[in-house]
């Protein structure tokens, strides 16, 4: 998995232009580069614990976080889940941070 690809703002952008309706109905702290930023970091920063051996300093609210995919963590988001194929640089970085989410997830369940 390459977690090293630049972040797919042109498919954001995009995502903002088809759903413009979708969301504006969303609350005022709601920003899709932001959230999407978020979630990415939240998988880096916790595969930066594993690699340095220090899973024990892992805070618990970041391992919860962890337990979630993009769309359970930001249900907002849900009204594209279905149509994230139409852009395909997001769809690659979604899925490779997924997958690495879910390798996480059971190099702690071993």
């Amino acid at each position: 998995m390459d977690l090293s690809r630049p972040f797919p703002y042109k498919d954001l952008e995009r995502i903002k232009q088809d759903f413009e309706l979708e969301l504006s109905l969303l609350s005022e702290e709601a920003c899709l580069n932001a959230d999407f930023n978020d979630y990415c970091v939240t998988v880096a920063g916790t595969i930066s614990y594993v690699l340095s051996g220090s899973e024990e300093n892992i805070p618990s609210r970041q391992m919860q976080l962890m337990k979630m995919n993009f769309f359970e963590r930001f249900p907002s988001y849900k009204f594209f889940e279905n149509k994230v194929s139409h852009y395909p640089a997001f769809q690659k970085e979604l899925n490779s941070f997924e997958e690495a989410r879910v390798l996480v997830l059971r190099y702690f369940i071993r």
